[in-house]
């Protein structure tokens, strides 16, 4: 049965009570429904004339999303509109309650523990649930809130330290051993990488190799991010991060040490990292420093992520697209640096990445009330998320260091004396005559002494020659790999000038047999994909492989066992190890 009801001196259509469920008809004025003690208020255009309303008492509240957060939830409704319609107009939804609240909105919240009054959503389309900032009336004892969209609401209370604590209680750094951590790596040349550090206290390290470098891997173990630094000849990778701590850590990395030296970044916590080494560069160091500053200022954008998310919005990956806010983020991260965690510095570290927050969140679109809420509680939560970060900080040691090193058979090096201090041949050589004639006045790059000296023209292939008795003629060795002298009519042999370039092998021999001869002059190709690399030597069988050398050297000697890039001048390079390198003296 229908009723006519006067209320205010409006007409409303009434339909009749049930136990468990309402329906209504909005009228000329709007529609005014009550069930289970929830009152619905909806003004004048919230929908077509004659449009139902349906309300029915709520099934229990979602337990996920703004559901998780803990605190009591109250009495629930659920609201929708014929047709799928949602309301053209704010409807205010009035919870009796039971609750003693501390302030009458959330906006007002200054302490962690203040008691505050929220509304529990889940959105009909399926999103996760939400909270919507309410009113207390102490008087009514009731919780109001205004809603633009139908779906569930309950009466929800919680506060600012329930919600820190869920966002500081996501901090765990701790990961499963990876099966590669630890392990020796075999090359292929027959030597091995070796890895030292950490057992897995801050980081997880793992080795692996190419034809050109080898790798080292990292997983954070510990809560804390970690400052890296690597060499030498050290390439941070491209970082892929998994969640928006890695996110905001890994950019504010990226901002506050761009172009500095030792290829600086940072191992976020739970995050990975990988650094690449060229193969030949063995020792090689990765140093991992704890880094509080980082970590404040990334706990902290963690900490605001999580509680905007209860409000059901996306803030901190749109922020993170403002320069003017990472510029801001980056700056208070730096000027914290690595020095220890004073408490009230520390708490002008959270303030100071707030006040960096705070004048972008309304160029985002949010609402203003959503602003105030959120920054309310965050406000009052510094203190949590300073004790939280100090906590991690006093349980992780540090600095540590990682260190590859490399091992195998050492490169052997031979001294070849095919002419002695007469500039005679020695035993055991021979000497063929070419008629085409040389210029010298340079020491050889292949010669251990002053004795020993290059000539030109590049095709007389001269890089090792001997003045013969009489300054006339010179004798010259083209390959480690010949026991021929060639004697050329020379000039200039007298008292030869230092050539300016390090002294390098005459001939090499590779780990796979191939054989290379040092270049003698001559236009050679370079490479378009890095043009500071040069042709070094030419090798077997068709002189189209070339061992490039780059500004810091043709050969990679830092360990007992040589190492060269090799390959032609397109297509990938490859490092080989150099079994034997030959130089040429006096004898």
């Amino acid at each position: 049965m229908v009723g006519l009801v006067l209320f205010a001196g409006v007409a409303i259509v009434v339909l009749p009570r049930l136990a468990a469920d309402e329906d209504g008809v909005v009228g000329t004025d709007g529609l005014t429904l009550e069930i289970g003690g929830i009152r619905i208020t909806a003004p004048p255009g919230v929908a077509p004339e004659g449009t139902r309303l349906n309300a029915r008492i709520a099934d229990a509240a979602p337990s996920v999303g703004a559901g998780a957060v803990p605190g009591p939830v109250g009495a629930g409704i659920t609201l929708d509109l014929d047709g799928g319609l949602q309301p053209a107009r704010p409807v205010s939804i009035t919870f009796p309650s039971t609750e003693t609240y501390s302030v009458r909105t959330p906006a007002e919240v200054t302490q962690p523990d203040d008691r505050a009054p929220f509304v529990l959503t889940q959105p009909s389309d399926g999103s996760p649930p939400e909270l919507l900032p309410a009113r207390w009336d102490p008087v009514a004892r009731t919780v109001s809130v205004d809603v633009t969209h139908f779906s569930s609401f309950w009466e929800k209370l919680t506060t600012a330290r329930r919600m820190m604590e869920q966002a500081v209680g996501e901090l765990n750094g701790s990961t499963a051993r990876p099966d590669c951590a630890g392990r020796d790596v075999e090359l292929g040349d027959g030597g091995r990488l070796t890895i030292d550090g950490p057992a897995g206290g801050s980081a997880w390290a793992c080795l692996r190799a190419d034809d050109r470098h080898y790798y080292v891997d990292l997983t954070n173990n510990s809560p804390e991010p970690w400052d890296m630094r690597a060499a030498p000849d050290a390439v941070l990778q491209p970082q892929r991060p998994t969640g928006v701590a890695d996110s905001v850590a890994i950019r504010l990395a990226e901002l506050t040490w761009a172009g500095r030296s030792g290829a600086p970044g940072v191992l976020p916590t739970g995050g990975t990292a990988s650094y690449a080494f060229p193969l030949g560069s063995a020792p090689g160091t990765v140093r991992l420093t704890a880094d509080p500053g980082t970590l404040l200022v990334s706990q902290t954008l963690f900490a605001v992520d999580v509680v905007a998310s209860v409000f059901g919005v996306t803030m901190l990956q749109r922020m993170l697209e403002l320069p003017e806010a990472v510029d801001c983020l980056s700056s208070v991260a730096e000027a914290t640096g690595s020095r220890g965690l004073d408490p009230a510095a520390a708490a002008r570290v959270v303030r100071a990445t707030l006040d960096c927050i705070g004048p972008f969140m309304a160029r985002m679109g949010m609402d203003s009330p959503v602003v105030a809420v959120i920054t309310a509680i965050l406000g009052s939560g510094i203190g949590l998320i300073v004790a939280g970060v100090a906590a991690i900080v006093d349980t992780v040691a540090g600095p540590f260091r990682i260190v590859v090193r490399s091992s195998g058979r050492p490169t052997v090096i031979t001294d070849l004396a095919p002419v002695d201090g007469s500039g005679r041949p020695a035993d055991g050589w021979t000497v063929r005559d070419e008629g085409a004639a040389i210029d010298c006045g340079y020491t050889s790059p292949a010669g251990r002494d002053p004795g020993v000296q290059t000539c030109g023209p590049a095709a007389a292939a001269a890089d090792a020659c001997w003045a013969e008795p009489g300054g006339t003629t010179a004798l010259c060795l083209r390959s480690a790999f010949d026991t021929v002298l060639y004697r050329h009519p020379a000039s200039n042999l007298s008292s030869p000038r230092p050539s300016g370039v390090p002294v390098s092998p005459l001939s090499l021999e590779l780990d796979d047999g191939t054989r290379c001869e040092l270049r003698n002059g001559g236009s050679w190709p370079g490479r378009a994909d890095d043009e500071t690399l040069y042709g070094a030597y030419s090798c077997s069988p068709d002189d189209s492989t070339v061992v490039w050398g780059s500004p810091k050297g043709d050969i990679a000697r830092t360990t007992d066992r040589w190492a060269v890039q090799i390959g032609g001048t397109t297509g990938p390079l490859r490092t080989r190890g150099v079994r034997q390198a030959w130089y040429v003296r006096t004898g």
